[in-house]
C-alpha cells in the first residue's frame, strides 16, 4: 500500500516532469511557428488559409481587423509535409500546438477552403 508521503512525492515529481517538458518545448519552436502574421491588439482572431493557399490571401482582412483585434495568420506547413500528413486531422494538431506554443486562450478561428 502507498502511503501519503509517497503519493505527495509522486505528484510533485510528475508536476516537475510536466513542467520540464513544457520548457523543453519552449526552447525549440516548431518550424511552422517561425513564420506568421501577428499584429494588432484586442481579442485574438486566428485566420486560417486553405489547403493550397498561404497567409497572403488574408491581407485585406488583416488590414480591416488590426484596429480592434489581435490578428494572427499562422503558416501551415502544407508543402513541407509528407503526403500522409496533408490532412485535416494532422493540421488540427498543428493548430493546437501553435495555440499552445503561443499561450493563446479564447481565440476565434476563421478559415476558408479548409
Amino acid at each position: 500500500m502507498v502511503n501519503e508521503t509517497t503519493l505527495l512525492f509522486l505528484r510533485w515529481i510528475s508536476q516537475k516532469i510536466a513542467d520540464e517538458i513544457k520548457e523543453m518545448k519552449k526552447i525549440n519552436a516548431p518550424l511552422y511557428n517561425q513564420t506568421y502574421v501577428n499584429t494588432g491588439n484586442g481579442p485574438v482572431v486566428i485566420l486560417l488559409h486553405g489547403l493550397f493557399g498561404n497567409f497572403s490571401l488574408w491581407k485585406k482582412t488583416v488590414d480591416a481587423l488590426t484596429d480592434k483585434y489581435h490578428v494572427i495568420v499562422p503558416r501551415f506547413p502544407i508543402f513541407d509535409l509528407p503526403v500522409h500528413n496533408t490532412n485535416i486531422k494532422y493540421l488540427v494538431r498543428v493548430l493546437e500546438e501553435f495555440i499552445e506554443w503561443n499561450e493563446l486562450t479564447n481565440v476565434t478561428l476563421v478559415g476558408h477552403a479548409i
